[in-house]
């Protein structure tokens, strides 16, 4: 065997001796033949080992060719269902493909219908521009001579307000003499009111009922003047001035106005509570007015009538009240009502001990009253700083006709209620009615025209006599004369604030303009308010002051005793 191992072909090849030679190289294929078959090469041609003769077993074969069957068909499936999904995203691809091109050729469309419409709207400019221009060009000399003649007319007032009025802001063009003249007007105011309450007066009455007034005006005067002013405009009366100015001689005309307006809204009181409160409770009702109730709502409505003031609350709003139907008839009768209701007459005495017979009144004095009142009434109407010669005669004119128009509606309503047969009824009646007219168109004097001044005089006719007979049954207790005093006050007063804003419109009955319709409304609900409230609180704590002080009814009734 070392010999066959140590066997070298190419020497024996040189070597003679056929037969050993021989024998080595059968030796050598066999050995060749055994090797090589366990060897073969891989399809990149690297050599690799045959299976061994366990690796041939024909069990171990069909295990492996299942193995391979099993993971080529998995791979089959997975392939298959890359195959469907690959196949469901290409359906949807296509499908938004679509959509993305329905919604460009809508995009395309509506930026097309955009810029038409863009168009248009750039010619319309155009159009209105060129139409603007030739309106100017039509309109410039008019402006011109509009603005040439405004400018006039301002230069010529302030020269007249220079020299009228050194240092106030005003557009009044008349002299502080007519602001002197329309409060020696309104001064009559009082004096009608006087004669009117005597009228109903025993012949033993009227000096107490006189004593009784001229202590409420001067308790008013002097309460307004230190107090009541300052608390209304932002300046006292008695806080001093240069009269020697013209500047002091405007300012104290116009205080002079003030203090007779402050006179007639207490003499409203005095004539609607009358004999019902002592001479000491009228003193504290007439510094209350003066000095509280007056000035604060006159506040909120005429704030803005003293020069370089800021409007009141109401009056911001655009609330008109231009001779004082609300402030200072309406106001006044509310506050005295309260005084009603706390200070009732006692049960002996429902039917007033003054006066001779019920409704019984004087005509001569009741007749008298009521024309000096009607005198008295064109100085509300004249001593207002915002009145110029221009407006000075239709508000005379709105004044005359007010009270006729309610006169013949009260004369209509006595003929058919068939009570014109009391003579006395009657007489007070139409006094009354022809107050109530001139009460109700105080609040829009300066905005009524003369038909709708009839109108609203009618009207405060109707309403005196409904609400007079209601007031007589309900209240008064029989009491003509308080009840139709209390309706012209209170009830036609607050009708012609709200007319006001019913017929102030431009025109004659124009259209309502609903928004000044609800303020008005709104300071009628105010006067209402404060007047009643006012009043129940000043009359409840002077009441509970007399009981405290054990005196009772004895400095609440001011009728006369027997002897």
């Amino acid at each position: 065997m070392a010999n066959i191992l140590r066997f070298d072909p190419w020497r024996h090849l040189v070597n003679p001796g056929l037969l050993p030679t021989a024998c080595h190289w059968v030796l050598a294929i066999l050995l060749m033949g055994y090797c090589l078959p366990a060897l073969s090469l891989d399809k990149q041609g690297n050599l690799v080992s045959q299976p061994t003769s366990n690796e041939s077993d024909p069990a171990s074969m069909g295990a492996s060719d299942q193995q391979k069957e099993t993971a080529t068909q998995a791979q089959d499936k997975k392939i298959s269902s890359m195959e469907e999904r690959i196949n469901s995203l290409e359906t949807e691809v296509r499908g938004n493909t679509a959509s993305i091109k329905e919604i460009k050729v809508q995009m395309e469309e509506t930026a097309i219908q955009i810029y038409e419409a863009r168009s248009k709207i750039f010619a319309y400019f155009d159009k209105l521009e060129q139409s603007i221009t030739r309106l100017n060009e039509l309109t410039q000399p008019l402006e011109a001579a509009k603005a040439s003649e405004e400018s006039n007319e301002d230069d010529a007032k302030k020269a007249g307000e220079a020299r009228l009025y050194p240092g106030i802001e005003s557009n009044r063009r008349g002299e502080p003499l007519d602001i002197f003249i329309a409060a020696a007007l309104v001064l009559l105011i009082p004096l009608g009111w006087v004669l009117i309450e005597a009228s109903r007066l025993e012949t033993a009455s009227i000096p107490q009922a006189g004593m009784r007034n001229l202590l409420l005006i001067s308790v008013l005067l002097l309460g307004y003047s230190a107090i009541g002013s300052f608390l209304m405009y932002g300046e006292s009366i008695l806080g001093g001035m240069d009269g020697q100015t013209a500047h002091g001689s405007a300012l104290a005309s116009f205080w002079f106005y003030q203090l007779a307006l402050v006179i007639a809204a207490g003499m409203v009181v005095s004539t609607v509570l009358s004999d019902r409160i002592s001479l000491p409770a009228y003193g504290i009702v007439a510094l209350i007015l003066g000095t509280v109730v007056y000035p604060i709502f006159g506040r909120w409505v005429w704030h803005g009538l003293w020069p370089g003031n800021k409007p009141g609350w109401l009056e911001r709003l655009g609330f008109e009240d231009f001779a004082g139907a609300a402030v200072i008839y309406s106001c006044a009768a509310w506050f005295a009502l309260a005084w009603i209701f706390v200070f009732k007459p006692a049960p002996a005495d429902d039917s007033p001990t003054d006066m001779p017979e019920e409704g019984i009144i004087t005509p001569a004095y009741f007749g008298l009253g009521i024309f000096v009142l009607w005198v008295g009434w064109f100085g509300l109407a004249g001593g207002r700083l915002d009145v110029n010669e221009y407006s000075s005669a239709w508000l005379g004119i709105n004044t005359l006709l007010a009270g006729p128009a309610a006169v013949l509606v009260s004369f209509a309503a006595l003929m058919i209620g068939r009570k014109y047969q009391d003579i006395h009824f009657a007489y007070l009646q139409l006094g009354a009615g022809f107050l109530a007219g001139i009460v109700a168109v105080s609040a829009g004097l300066d905005k009524f025209t003369p038909l709708e001044t009839v109108a609203v005089g009618a009207v405060a006719g109707i309403l005196q006599t409904v609400a007079s007979g209601i007031l007589a049954k309900t209240i008064f207790r029989q009491d003509h004369f308080r009840a139709q005093m209390m309706a012209v006050f209170a009830i036609c007063g607050a009708w012609g604030t709200i007319a006001a804003g019913l017929f102030g419109s431009s025109g004659v009955f124009g259209v309502p303009d609903a928004q000044q319709l609800g303020i008005q409304a709104l300071g009628v609900a105010v006067i209402l308010g404060f007047g009643l409230l006012t009043g129940l609180i000043c009359a409840l704590g002077y009441q509970g002051i007399l009981k405290a002080c054990g005196l009772g009814r004895r400095l609440t009734d001011s009728r006369p005793s027997n002897g």
